[in-house]
């Protein structure tokens, strides 16, 4: 699991208040460490340190802090490649949760120099696109509007 490779979440704050100090109207958020403190208020430190949050608790957390807000994910592509097969701890449930809104960041490739794995990846995001598609619109037509 890359979890238990991920740096501690002061180090990746303190990363992202640099990243986008200079960028306005962007806010870096704490919101994972609210949510953990949370999730986990009342447990001893031992029971703690077991606690995972994940993007479903977080998004859960924000969307009931905030109900008139939508919110929506920005990912590489490799991780919604992930997200969409399903290798995130409640994938289906995150996808949910932002009603399926998505922003995909891919790396800028010229077709003339783009690797063989580059343009694997590229087919990888327009199939997960497609797969998405299906799903919404499965979901479209069993609604029904009353």
């Amino acid at each position: 699991s890359k979890r238990g490779k991920q740096a501690p979440f002061q180090s990746r704050i303190q990363m992202c208040q640099l990243l986008f100090k200079d960028i306005p109207n962007v806010i870096v958020s704490e919101a994972e460490r609210i949510c953990f403190e949370r999730v986990s208020d009342g447990l001893d430190e031992e029971h703690k340190e077991s606690v995972r949050v994940g993007t479903a608790d977080l998004l859960t957390m924000l969307i009931t802090d905030e109900p008139n807000l939508e919110f929506t994910l920005a990912l590489g592509a490799d991780t919604f490649i992930d997200l969409v097969n399903g290798k995130w701890r409640r994938s289906e449930d995150v996808l949910q949760l932002v009603e399926y809104r998505i922003v995909v960041f891919r790396r800028l490739v010229e077709e003339d120099n783009a690797s063989s794995e580059e343009l694997k990846q590229h087919d990888e995001v327009k199939e997960c696109i497609a797969k998405l598609q299906q799903r919404v619109d499965s979901i479209t037509a069993t609604t029904t509007i009353t």
